[in-house]
């Protein structure tokens, strides 16, 4: 699918603009199910002319008793009404029980959770109906009593659901400088053959934490990962995240053009 960008309202003019360079639209079900008639029109505009996948930050996979249902059936319809080839979400919680708590949040990467996320990926994908991948998010601490790196989680839990990853490249080296760990060790032990899907976006330093802000231009040690996962991952979608600091749009421009690029060299 090449190179893409999250559909955002700002990035309207940016679309057409670029289009020669941007494959596809990354869409999020809760800008369709939520939101005036006008704006859901314009984002099903848009979405009409490029190829379509879906990301969500409301399933909740990692909660306990369970993945929003209900959101996930609905998620389902977006997905088919949009034709999307696949759709994601992100390995955390956001929901302790019918409470949303606002934000995407690490659980601790134990044995317990691993049976959890076994049982509550599996009905998530029996719910969509198509392939379902999860995305590492970027966490600023870590538990105590863990048996398993991110990492190793991740390659645990592809391996008993067959689920495919969402890598963001970006929240991998946050995780890896925040938490005191060589990024590229770090991506070593990541399941790369089960990647079918990048995000690249900017980080922000505040008190000594890298912050996952969207609205930086993307790093250079990013763009180097990326090019070692492009020469080993099956990836089939590039995609560049930027949710603020839209201007100037040349530089966001820029980035589209580079990620087209390396996409192109790798097809």
């Amino acid at each position: 699918m090449g190179a893409g960008l999250g559909y955002r309202g700002a990035l309207h003019a940016f679309f057409r603009k670029h289009d020669a360079h941007l494959g596809f639209l990354e869409v999020m079900p809760e800008h369709v199910l939520e939101g005036s008639v006008a704006a859901r029109q314009r984002l099903l505009h848009h979405a009409a002319r490029k190829p379509v996948v879906t990301h969500s930050v409301s399933v909740s996979v990692a909660t306990a008793p369970g993945p929003d249902a209900p959101f996930l059936r609905k998620m389902a319809q977006v997905s088919e009404r949009l034709d999307a080839p696949w759709t994601s979400d992100h390995l955390c919680f956001t929901k302790v029980g019918d409470r949303n708590i606002g934000q995407l949040t690490p659980m601790p990467y134990t044995r317990e959770t691993m049976r959890v996320l076994e049982r509550n990926v599996k009905e998530s994908q029996r719910i969509l109906g198509k392939p379902f991948l999860l995305e590492n998010i970027s966490a600023y601490f870590r538990y105590s009593g863990e048996d398993y790196t991110e990492p190793e989680f991740f390659r645990e839990l592809t391996k008993r659901t067959g689920c495919g990853v969402l890598l963001d490249v970006n929240n991998l080296r946050n995780n890896a400088v925040n938490l005191g760990v060589d990024p590229r060790k770090y991506l070593d032990t990541f399941p790369l053959e089960r990647v079918v899907q990048l995000h690249l976006a900017g980080s922000d330093w505040e008190d000594g934490k890298l912050l996952d802000t969207h609205g930086a231009p993307i790093h250079e040690e990013v763009w180097a990962m990326t090019e070692t996962i492009l020469d080993t991952a099956p990836v089939k979608a590039l995609l560049i995240e930027r949710d603020q600091t839209f201007e100037p749009l040349d530089e966001l421009g820029a980035e589209l053009r580079r990620a087209d690029a390396l996409m192109q060299r790798y097809r």
